[in-house]
């Protein structure tokens, strides 16, 4: 037993990136329109439709993990229809869900909203951190008029933090 090797539990933050980076690899096979490589095409009632990973998107949400884990339409075709969401904020929705990170500007109120529809907490917390005094009052704006109390706290609190720092600086 004296010449087992055993590594303990720890972080490594090159290993970490690394893993952000094959997700990422895994984000630009779905940009490709004729992707073999993806297994879910999600359709817009705008008429985009994106090609996704049924593995990666049920990693990120526990509602995907639902959808795809039943005996629901989804699962058996591959085929999602969202509605009620612009082409640009799914995008970025999706580039989040794959890169835990965003591309380019969207707006904050629909990302949160389909955060929270398919329970994607770690973008709610990417929102929350992102918050600063150009975006602020939009989303004290969102944030009064959400029906959910928890994301009307958690906003109101990311907000006022915002405000302490601009009055400190």
């Amino acid at each position: 037993m004296a010449n087992k090797w055993v590594v303990a539990g720890h972080t490594d933050v090159e290993a970490q990136r690394k893993a952000i980076a094959f997700t990422g690899k895994l984000w630009e096979q779905t940009q490709q329109a004729d992707s073999k490589l993806t297994d879910v095409r999600i359709h817009l009632d705008c008429g985009s439709v994106f090609h996704a990973h049924r593995s990666v998107l049920s990693a990120r949400s526990n509602v995907f993990l639902g959808m795809f884990e039943s005996d629901m339409e989804e699962a058996r075709t591959g085929e999602v229809k969202i509605s009620e969401v612009s082409r640009s904020a799914f995008g970025e929705f999706l580039s989040f869900i794959y890169t835990l990170s965003t591309s380019k500007a969207a707006d904050g109120a629909e990302l949160w909203s389909l955060a929270d529809v398919y329970e994607v907490e770690e973008l709610k917390e990417f929102l929350l951190s992102s918050l600063n005094e150009d975006s602020v009052l939009g989303a004290v704006r969102f944030a009064s008029n959400t029906g959910c109390p928890m994301a009307r706290e958690a906003l109101h609190t990311a907000c006022a933090e915002v405000g302490r720092k601009c009055l400190a600086s």
